[in-house]
């Protein structure tokens, strides 16, 4: 669908349901692994490579309604991936994302907790409370 039919649609929506109604289907429609499109910067070279899997794997999961069930999410899916809790209290070695190095496969736990989790957050409430993409 084109942007301009696209506009016309939620311009239709908006009037026959409100903003609100309009919110929650925009929600509906983006999936989660559109928060992971825009690479940070990283801690260990196993990051990089746990960020890809959370897009790659998330293709098919809806942006979730509220952000205490986005962020009970994300870190189910990041034990789910890494094998290691988001609570973990020091760096941990996952061997499927080793591609040779000497950190590689290494994940930063404080570098997930104190930079990528928080932005993955601020991406989640931008889409949610704008309705638009995020803006880092």
């Amino acid at each position: 669908m084109n942007d301009a039919l696209r506009k016309k649609e939620k311009e239709m929506f908006e009037f026959l349901y409100g903003e609100e109604e309009v919110k929650k289907i925009d929600m509906k429609r983006i999936k989660l692994n559109e928060l992971f499109k825009h690479k940070p910067s990283w801690g260990l070279r196993g990051d990089p490579v746990l960020w890809d899997e959370f897009e790659n794997q998330t293709v098919n999961i809806n942006l979730p309604a509220t952000e205490d069930e986005f962020i009970l999410l994300i870190h189910n899916l990041f034990e789910q991936y890494s094998g290691y809790p988001i609570t973990s209290d020091k760096d941990f070695f996952v061997e499927k994302f080793s591609k040779g190095g000497m950190s590689s496969g290494m994940i930063c736990i404080k570098h997930w907790n104190d930079n990528l989790i928080p932005l993955l957050k601020k991406r989640f409430l931008d889409i949610k409370n704008s309705g638009k993409t995020f803006k880092d």
